[in-house]
């Protein structure tokens, strides 16, 4: 759903609006965390510049991770959502995410850092 720009206190009703009629069901499948992308791309860019053989190897393990992140992020079905409703803006805007953040997690991750670095507010709800 898009919006025009909201005030706070409209934004704050918007939102309790959306979040009353959400449904939520047990979880029986347990999730890790979903991971830091900002920490992990800090750490890759800092490994970048040691030059030990111990930093090389975590250098590697972390681009593994990074690009694990993004091969699974593209093809997530919340990727396709969240570039549908950023077609639908054509300025930076606040993105609202509501989500228990099961499965979806990793992307979320990913796509709100990559939301954030291009300027837009991002205020994620767990539900």
């Amino acid at each position: 759903m898009t919006t025009p720009s909201l005030v706070a206190q409209e934004l704050t009703i918007r939102t309790l609006e959306i979040v009353k009629d959400i449904v939520t069901k047990e979880n029986v499948t347990k999730s890790l965390n979903s991971p830091d992308v900002s920490r992990l791309q800090t750490n890759f860019r800092k490994l970048n510049q040691a030059e030990s053989p111990p930093a090389g190897v975590l250098r590697g393990l972390l681009q593994i991770e990074l690009k694990s992140l993004t091969h699974n992020a593209r093809s997530s079905p919340c990727t396709a959502a969240l570039n549908e409703v950023m077609e639908k803006t054509n300025h930076q805007s606040t993105v609202l995410v509501i989500s228990n953040q099961n499965h979806d997690a990793e992307a979320l991750a990913f796509n709100l850092q990559a939301l954030t670095i291009k300027g837009n507010a991002v205020i994620s709800v767990l539900v």
